[in-house]
């Protein structure tokens, strides 16, 4: 019981990390749409909001209150810890999600095409 948790949580983070994975190059293609002028007036900005230092602060801060949300929504019943029943629901959900001819596979481009979004 104990490895099919330890298998199950290495499995929300593998999935956690792709997704912070997409939404960082998704910013990176956002950045790069404008010119990067956003990021350079950010670096060059002293203060609490500006600076390269700060800036990779908040991003971390942001990154950590996703990881609380995602938890929270993956905790279905609300004991503050998740079980492998819950762990293997998110991973159904996310399969499932992928799987956009719903064959129950899930292919090379099916999984480009879910992470290049809409």
């Amino acid at each position: 019981m104990a490895s099919a948790r330890l298998a199950g949580v290495a499995m929300v983070a593998t999935l956690l990390s792709a997704g912070s994975a997409h939404l960082a190059l998704a910013q990176t293609d956002e950045n790069a749409e404008q010119g990067g002028d956003q990021q350079q007036m950010q670096d060059n900005m002293p203060g609490m909001m500006g600076g390269r230092q700060h800036g990779m602060m908040g991003r971390m801060a942001m990154r950590g209150q996703m990881m609380k949300i995602m938890f929270a929504i993956a905790d279905t019943n609300g004991d503050g810890a998740l079980s492998f029943d819950e762990v293997m629901a998110v991973h159904k959900r996310i399969f499932d999600a992928i799987d956009a001819n719903k064959d129950g596979k899930v292919t090379l481009e099916e999984m480009q095409m879910f992470l290049q979004g809409p």
